[in-house]
């Protein structure tokens, strides 16, 4: 596939021309986007794609959409069309498989906004967090067949509803936004918490686990330890070894070991940067042709968004990258390595 950068714009408000799109220049070196994979596909009706809030690339070459299906979020919360699964062929950018989310894994206020995906790229499993529904829903996806779990661990916790960044006060009560699967874990956070928890793949993979709402929840676990601060989506590098997560009031980065006890004096911060990195709400880990890992993080000024006072004339939207082994470089998250 070409090496392009992926941006999703989700319609949190009105007036968004195009959802998902690719990062070019225009005639002058300015960054600009081109919609993806069409306009037509982005034309905002059922057929094409609403609103996407995260996407995932797969080793194959297939990129993963997630339609939320809903349109002016912040305000009116406006359902359109039933949430979607979409699959691109990035040698082709044709779409190559589709997947409509039933009514029986959803409720009246899902908002299903990332994508994770296990297993075999051609054939996996895909968790989607509902962030706004406070649940899991697990797709199997050779199967075309889908569940939901919820239970206390998918849900926001109430302490953690209120947000302080950039000096900017908000208020969420939003549940599951990150999930990070490795071969025998998911590990999975809600926005607004303070900890994080995991459940076996054997145990989300097995669709008779989850057949009432609280099934098997005895097989879920939380760490005791707690962040300071509300985090995004974290993401797995180093071959499985290593997470790095954000701390959003703290507008910065960190590594945790995950054979480590989850806690303040296994995190070790990576990066921070108090104008830069405000609301990292997106991150991902990609290899370049050489196998080297990087990440990719989106900051957005989310509070200026929610608060309704956004300065067009500054930037509000950036895209940050950095090679996964100079952040963890002089870190024990890759000491022992």
């Amino acid at each position: 596939p070409k090496e392009r950068v992926f941006v999703t714009v989700p319609r949190f408000k009105m007036g968004v021309p195009a959802t998902l799109a690719t990062v070019v220049s225009d005639r002058y070196g300015n960054p600009i986007l081109r919609p993806y994979p069409s306009w037509e596909v982005n034309n905002s009706n059922c057929s094409g794609l609403l609103s996407v809030m995260r996407i995932k690339i797969s080793q194959c070459g297939h990129l993963w959409v997630l339609d939320t299906g809903r349109e002016d979020v912040l305000d009116t919360f406006k359902y359109l069309c039933p949430p979607k699964l979409r699959v691109y062929d990035l040698k082709t950018d044709e779409q190559i498989w589709e997947y409509i989310l039933p009514d029986g894994v959803l409720t009246n206020n899902s908002l299903m906004g990332t994508v994770e995906l296990q297993g075999n790229c051609r054939k996996p499993f895909a968790y989607l967090a509902d962030i706004v529904g406070q649940g899991i829903v697990v797709v199997n996806t050779p199967a075309a067949r889908s569940w939901r779990v919820e239970n206390g661990f998918t849900q926001a916790d109430p302490t953690a509803s209120t947000y302080n960044i950039d000096g900017e006060t908000f208020h969420l009560d939003d549940g599951t936004i990150s999930l990070a699967a490795t071969s025998t874990r998911v590990y999975f956070h809600s926005l607004s918490s303070f900890t994080e928890n995991y459940v076996p793949v054997s145990v989300l993979t097995n669709e008779w686990n989850f057949q009432q709402p609280g099934d098997s929840v005895n097989q879920f676990h939380q760490y005791s330890g707690q962040r300071s601060g509300q985090s995004g989506p974290a993401v797995i590098a180093n071959s499985g070894r290593v997470m790095l997560f954000s701390n959003l009031p703290e507008n910065s980065l960190y590594c945790w070991r995950v054979d480590t006890s989850y806690e303040p004096r296994n995190f070790y911060q990576v990066f921070r940067n108090d104008v830069t990195f405000q609301f990292a709400s997106g991150m991902k880990v990609v290899r370049d042709r050489k196998n080297r890992e990087y990440v990719l993080a989106v900051s957005s000024r989310f509070q200026d968004q929610i608060n309704n006072h956004v300065n067009s004339q500054q930037v509000n939207y950036r895209i940050l990258y950095g090679a996964v082994d100079d952040l963890l470089a002089g870190k024990p998250c890759k000491a022992f390595f």
